[in-house]
């Protein structure tokens, strides 16, 4: 059914590099991965953006949220309830910041540069991987920048299991 209506909005696409290119993913916790900075950890996939890294990110993305015994959600947020200044904003949407691969992508560029906000100011699409961003790293406004929106989205988000 979500294959059905997916082509409303755009071209269906997988990744070949990623669970052999299925259109859709078959993401769950598995205990040995523990901590790790991955989609099936066992702890929490921190706020990322699917497919930051890649040359050409998809527009949309659909979620099929099935039910797990552990009844644990996948959590979303919008960055349109964000509350962000005018120039946490301009940072973001001006200062390009690294952006890494999920550790298990088959991908050879392993982290690009990029901008955390792009396209209209007003409802800018969001572009983001704190599972191995280096905050440090950043220049202080920046990195300021960068925990505002973080914690703007943990704040937001909101649980659909």
């Amino acid at each position: 059914l979500l294959l059905s209506f997916a082509p409303l909005l755009g071209d269906v696409f997988g990744w070949t590099r990623v669970q052999g290119g299925a259109h859709i993913g078959d993401v769950y916790p598995i205990a040995e991965h523990g901590r790790l900075p991955i989609s099936s950890n066992a702890v929490i996939f921190d706020l990322h953006t699917e497919d930051a890294a890649t040359q050409f990110p998809p527009d949309y993305l659909s979620l099929q949220c099935l039910r797990n015994a552990e009844r644990v959600p996948t959590l979303i947020s919008y960055v349109g309830d964000f509350e962000l200044t005018p120039d946490v904003k301009h940072l973001l949407l001006h200062s390009p910041i690294s952006v890494s691969t999920n550790l298990l992508s088959q991908a050879a560029q392993r982290s690009t540069r990029k901008f955390a906000l792009y396209g209209r100011v007003s409802d800018p699409y969001i572009c983001f991987n704190t599972n191995n961003f280096e905050f440090d790293a950043l220049d202080t406004p920046l990195r300021v920048a960068c925990e505002k929106f973080v914690e703007q989205a943990r704040l937001h988000a909101q649980g659909v299991a």
